[in-house]
């Protein structure tokens, strides 16, 4: 079971044209399949995406977010207990495409993520399972978005 609950308009006031967009997700595990463990646990993330409007245009505005999210994890969610499981750093800019107006509300997004696993928490799981050796991952994207 899991919810989420952000609010967007905090930092309107701290920094003009700067938003702090930021949010708490908690999932509660109820058959152990989740986690790395194969318990049932507690997962917390608290995430932050500071943006502001980079480009002022009418039509092709373009805004750059910084997100920022730590994973933690409680009740034997990481493996030993751990209670922070990686923490996700990077750079995200995002415009809307207009030539796809009729369509709804089209965006395109790039940028880059670095995640720094903690290996006592996450290690096993990494290497076992998912095949990977290093904590440490950068990541590019180039993502498309539809809101209608």
């Amino acid at each position: 079971i899991q919810t989420v609950i952000s609010y967007d308009g905090l930092g309107d006031n701290l920094v003009e044209g700067v938003k702090l967009n930021p949010y708490v997700r908690i999932l509660f595990e109820l058959d152990g399949s989740v986690g790395p463990t194969a318990s049932d646990g507690i997962y917390i993330e608290l995430g932050t995406a500071p943006s502001f409007l980079l480009i002022d245009s009418p039509k092709t505005p373009v805004t750059v977010a910084f997100p920022v999210i730590v994973g933690m994890g409680f009740d034997n969610f990481y493996e030993d207990n751990e209670s922070i499981g990686y923490l996700s750093v990077g750079v995200k800019a995002s415009m809307p495409i207009p030539a796809l107006a009729k369509w709804g509300n089209w965006t395109v997004s790039t940028g880059i993520s670095g995640i720094f696993g903690n290996d006592d928490a996450v290690g096993n799981f990494n290497s076992n399972i998912a095949g990977q050796s290093n904590d440490t991952r950068v990541i590019g994207f180039v993502s498309f978005g539809l809101g209608f």
